[in-house]
């Protein structure tokens, strides 16, 4: 008899239990590559606006967005008006 309630309760839970693993994944992989190349895009996108960095150091390589190794520089005008943008603050964190 306890055999039985064993192989009984292994019977019920063990679905149960491959259920709850299979579901603990909160997004697919395809949804975590595509918010992996998100978090990349803006990380890069703060290398570029930083005004505190020099230019040269702006440049950089990246693969998470398309498998290769991919040089990403800014735009030349970006670099130009960057001086100027900085200069010009719209908003602040600091009160």
């Amino acid at each position: 008899m306890k055999r039985l309630k064993l192989i009984l309760a292994a019977f019920f839970l063990l679905p149960c239990a491959l259920k709850a693993q299979a579901r603990k994944d909160v997004f697919t992989h395809k949804q975590a590559q595509y918010v992996a190349c998100a978090r990349e895009k803006l990380r890069i996108l703060y290398v570029f606006l930083d005004p505190s960095q020099p230019a040269e150091s702006k440049s950089m390589t990246t693969s998470v967005c398309t498998g290769k190794e991919v040089k990403v520089s800014p735009p030349k005008w970006l670099l130009e008006d960057l001086p100027s943008m900085s200069g010009r603050m719209l908003w602040s964190l600091e009160n």
